[in-house]
């Protein structure tokens, strides 16, 4: 149980980090467009950051239904929401 809800969090703090990251970039980007390294970071990391989340979310909501006793898809439990 406990490895499964630390697996959930990894995902959901990972994919928050690195989309932040990637702002904070875009942010230096719109004050310094002379960075070209910050250029070159964001443009390599923007198709992890949009790819990342929804693959592993489907992996982070399945060990979710697993902690609830893989009972599957139903509004009892609140993974629903």
């Amino acid at each position: 149980m406990k490895r499964m809800l630390l697996f959930q969090r990894a995902i959901s703090e990972g994919a928050l980090s690195l989309i932040l990251q990637c702002g904070i970039w875009e942010d230096i980007l719109t004050r310094y467009p002379q960075e070209k390294k910050y250029h070159l970071l964001l443009e390599l990391l923007t198709p992890v950051a949009k790819s990342f989340p929804s693959e592993m979310g489907i992996h982070s909501v399945s060990q979710s239904l697993q902690c609830f006793g893989g009972y599957g898809y139903c509004e009892d439990f609140p993974v629903e929401y």
